[in-house]
């Protein structure tokens, strides 16, 4: 059963409230600050990165077991223009 207050016309005046801090990520010193990030993170990922030339997010993924939130962290680090996204198109 819908709560009434979770959907539709009601739920848009109810704010959502995330438990994770939304803060801008920022670089200091070539380290990622973010609460996602630890520089032991960061160094996981690049090496993941390093190792394959072009690792996909499930190889991250598969490298940060245990983090949160491994496909934020991704994020950020695009945020931030560490690393490159390349979509592929099926076709």
């Amino acid at each position: 059963m819908a709560v009434l207050s979770s959907s539709a016309a009601p739920a848009a005046n109810n704010p959502y409230l995330s438990s994770i801090p939304h803060d801008a990520p920022s670089l200091v010193g070539g380290l990622v600050q973010h609460v996602l990030f630890s520089p032991g993170v960061q160094l996981q990922i690049l090496s993941i990165v390093d190792e394959t030339g072009c690792a996909t997010v499930g190889d991250i993924v598969a490298g940060l077991p245990g983090h949160p939130d491994p496909v934020g962290a991704i994020v950020v680090m695009i945020r931030l223009q560490i690393l490159c996204p390349e979509l592929r198109g099926g076709g």
